[in-house]
């Protein structure tokens, strides 16, 4: 159902009671991270264990990365949906292009 029809749904049947209804689906942005390299480069700012085994397709978190709030799940083998504040977008896309170009691998000194 389409955001506005369920929003005119509830008005109708809660008419008559004290309510605030209000549409935040434009609050949060949705990324697709796919990849033989996928975990390597979310592993690279979570502290999530995303290790085979231990991360699979369905598991779902609510964590950080690159230190700001973040939730993802694996969808399936080598893919992952990342979910963040819209506010946010510029520097977690910016962050993920980073984490996923080759030769980012950390460095010991």
């Amino acid at each position: 159902m389409a955001v506005e029809a369920m929003l005119d749904e509830l008005r109708k049947r809660l008419k008559g009671e004290h309510l605030l209804l209000a549409d935040v689906s434009d609050a949060r942005v949705a990324f697709t991270v796919t990849g033989p390299s996928a975990r390597e480069v979310l592993a690279k700012g979570t502290p999530v264990d995303l290790a085979p085994g231990k991360f699979e397709p369905g598991v779902f978190c609510r964590t950080r990365i690159g230190q700001v709030p973040v939730a993802f799940w694996m969808t399936e083998d080598s893919e992952f949906r990342l979910l963040c504040f819209r506010s946010l977008e510029r520097f977690v896309h910016r962050w993920l292009a980073t984490a996923a170009d080759s030769g980012s691998f950390p460095r010991f000194l």
